[in-house]
């Protein structure tokens, strides 16, 4: 019945899905939060605020405009674990910090069919960052007029390459997994190598820091 579907909706049907899978976790971890807040625990002295036990920061996740923001923003406590005690130590290596993460969820190939599409997707970001960001803002730097379009672009991108590359790991099964994706004809998949391939003919634009 899901396959039967056009392929648009197959899409917005998993997006939404995948926000009913997200709310579970908010649940979750704002109750800890607030459990371990109201018990003294969780005080930044730096800061001056309670956010020391905070573990999700759901505005940022939802509203991220690039993969790595969503990253930064999900399963805080964890993400920073992983970036001092295995990102740093291997030399700055996604594969291995996502290896050794899909490792800590456990054995179902749909968390590695997930966390092993990682490096790739932070890849093709970078690469925009790095090549085409650069042209949507003005010589010194500040936003140019098509900046908006490009923030707007990566928010709609983001939302849809997160449910797109997270949808196996909640399948868990290979076939499962496979079979999803395959629904969706890998779209995203066959862009992020495109993008891989054409940006590397994009010239640079080099600006100001604002």
């Amino acid at each position: 019945e899901y396959e039967a579907r056009p392929w648009a909706e197959r899409v917005l049907l998993n997006i939404l899905a995948l926000y009913g899978v997200h709310c579970r976790f908010y649940f979750a971890w704002i109750c800890g939060e607030g459990a371990l807040t109201i018990a003294g625990f969780g005080y930044n002295r730096k800061k001056k605020t309670w956010s020391e036990a905070s573990n999700i920061d759901v505005i940022g996740f939802e509203t991220a405009q690039t993969v790595v923001a969503a990253s930064r923003a999900w399963n805080l406590k964890t993400q920073q674990w992983l970036e001092r005690c295995v990102y740093r130590r291997t030399g700055g290596s996604l594969v291995a910090t996502y290896l050794l993460s899909a490792l800590w969820h456990g054995v179902y190939p749909g968390y590695y069919m997930f966390f092993l599409s990682l490096p790739l997707a932070t890849h093709v970001n970078r690469l925009f960052t790095v090549r085409v960001r650069p042209w949507v803002l003005a010589a010194d730097g500040k936003p140019g007029p098509l900046k908006p379009v490009y923030d707007v672009a990566g928010l709609l991108v983001t939302i849809c390459l997160r449910s797109y590359l997270v949808a196996p790991m909640q399948q868990m099964s290979l076939e499962a997994g496979w079979q999803v994706w395959r629904s969706h004809y890998f779209y995203l998949h066959g862009l992020m190598f495109a993008a891989i391939a054409l940006l590397r003919f994009m010239p640079k634009k080099r600006v100001k820091s604002a």
